[in-house]
């Protein structure tokens, strides 16, 4: 009869999910600032990052044009997440991932709200390679 100690099975999963699980390193993060327009491309060559936006304009239920962010970490394989971490203004802000190719990325920004947007958000980005 084999008897299989709890502790010892747990310590060896824990191990085994730290060994496998994916390293980032969030030591490499910056920040940028759009100027001028919506529209503007921004370069932030890192892997994690945040972008603050120009004030936005968006009106309810539309989608902007879209923007770039250029970054030296994105290649055509790369997954990218973005997220908006920061706004304080009317409306709701959200973003959408579009094309990833070798050193760009596009995002489309819109308002999910019923009033327009009136002030800059702030995005936060991973790049996953």
């Amino acid at each position: 009869m084999s008897v299989v100690r709890d502790d010892i099975v747990c310590n060896t999963v824990k191990a085994l999910e730290g060994a496998l699980a994916p390293k980032y390193n969030y030591s490499n993060y910056r920040s940028v600032t759009q100027l001028t327009g919506i529209t503007t491309a921004v370069t932030c060559n890192s892997a994690a990052g945040k972008i603050t936006t120009v004030a936005l304009t968006t009106a309810a239920g539309v989608v902007e044009s879209a923007f770039t962010l250029n970054n030296s970490y994105i290649n055509e394989t790369s997954i990218v997440f973005a997220s908006v971490i920061g706004y304080l203004g009317a409306g709701i802000p959200i973003i959408v991932v579009g094309a990833v190719g070798a050193g760009t990325v596009t995002f489309r920004v819109g308002n999910g709200g019923g009033s327009s947007l009136n002030t800059p958000a702030t995005i936060a980005f991973q790049v996953i390679n």
